[in-house]
């Protein structure tokens, strides 16, 4: 089980907690307003934006895309 704020996040294997989400690096361009709507923990950065995605949600997403990792995750979802 993983927990965030004593809320029960997921009662998965890691792997199958793993697959559910990609991360994400965006260009300013690449932000548009309903991808925003999709985005976990959106974070600027030096060159651009990174933020997680489910992995439902990211067919048709022209932007650098990857597995994402639990420190990834848990980083991104302390940020919502």
């Amino acid at each position: 089980m993983n927990f965030q704020n004593g809320k029960i996040l997921a009662n998965t294997g890691i792997n199958s907690f793993l697959a559910q989400y990609r991360v994400l690096e965006l260009t300013e361009e690449q932000l548009t307003d309903n991808l925003k709507l999709k985005l976990i923990g959106c974070k600027k950065g030096k060159h651009g934006y990174s933020a997680l995605i489910r992995s439902a949600d990211c067919r048709n997403i022209d932007a650098k895309m990857s597995d994402a990792d639990l420190e990834s995750i848990m980083v991104h979802l302390e940020r919502e």
